[in-house]
C-alpha cells in the first residue's frame, strides 16, 4: 500500500490537500445553511401547530369546559397532545387544572397560552385557559440526524473526488515527469541521440 501511494508526487498530494480543505469549508458552510433553513421550517411548522390549535381545537375545548364535561374535555386535549412535537396540554380555570395530557417540561420548550371564552347572553365570558407546550428536543434531534447524514455524505463525496484528482494528476502529469527524470538521469555523451518517448496515445505523440 505504501509503495503504491509513494508513486504519487508531493505536488499531487498538496493539490489534493488543498482540494479537501476547500471542499470541507464549502461543505460546512452549505451544511450550516441547510440546517438553518430546516430549523426555520420546523419553527414555522410549530407556529402552524399553534395556529391550528386556536382555529380547530379551542372552540371544542371551551364548549366542553363550559358544560363541565370532563370526558369530552379529556378526549379533546388528548387528541391535541398527539400533534407533532406537542408534549403537554392543560386546561385550567382559576388556577385549578381541569384536564391535562402528556408530561410537563421546563427546558427546551415553546409554549402558548390561550383564553377559553364562551358567549353567554350576548356577552363574551372568559372561563379558563389552555396551555400548549411544544418540546424542542424533537426539532434538535432531527437537525442532529440531518447533520450527520449531510456530513457523512459530503465526506464520502470529498474522499472520492480527492482520490480521483490524485489519480488524474498522476496520470496526466506525475508519471510523465517521472519518465522525463529517469530519461535525463540516464543521459551521457554516448546516448544523446536517443529520443524521449512518453507513454501517450499515438495521436498525442504526433502533435
Amino acid at each position: 500500500m505504501r509503495k503504491w501511494l509513494a508513486q504519487f508526487s508531493p505536488l499531487g498530494w498538496r493539490l489534493v490537500a488543498a482540494t479537501v480543505a476547500f471542499s470541507t469549508v464549502v461543505a460546512l458552510l452549505a451544511t450550516a445553511f441547510q440546517l438553518y433553513i430546516d430549523y426555520r421550517r420546523d419553527l414555522g411548522q410549530i407556529e402552524s401547530t399553534f395556529e391550528q390549535v386556536g382555529k380547530s381545537y379551542l372552540p371544542t375545548i371551551a364548549n366542553a369546559l363550559w358544560a363541565t364535561n370532563r370526558h369530552e374535555l379529556q378526549i379533546a386535549i388528548s387528541g391535541l397532545a398527539r400533534l407533532p412535537d406537542v408534549r403537554y396540554v392543560a386546561v385550567k380555570e382559576n388556577g385549578k387544572t381541569w384536564a391535562e395530557a402528556g408530561q410537563p417540561k421546563a427546558q427546551n420548550i415553546r409554549s402558548r397560552d390561550y383564553l377559553l371564552t364562551h358567549d353567554h347572553r350576548g356577552e363574551t365570558i372568559t372561563i379558563g385557559g389552555l396551555t400548549v407546550v411544544v418540546d424542542m428536543e424533537g426539532v434538535y434531534q432531527r437537525l442532529l440526524d440531518k447533520f450527520w447524514v449531510i456530513l457523512i455524505t459530503n465526506g464520502v463525496n470529498t474522499f472520492l473526488v480527492a482520490g480521483f484528482m490524485l489519480w488524474l494528476f498522476h496520470w496526466l502529469v506525475t508519471r510523465h515527469l517521472q519518465r522525463i527524470a529517469e530519461f535525463a538521469s540516464c543521459l551521457n555523451p554516448g546516448n544523446l541521440h536517443e529520443r524521449l518517448t512518453l507513454d501517450r496515445p499515438a495521436h498525442a505523440q504526433n502533435k
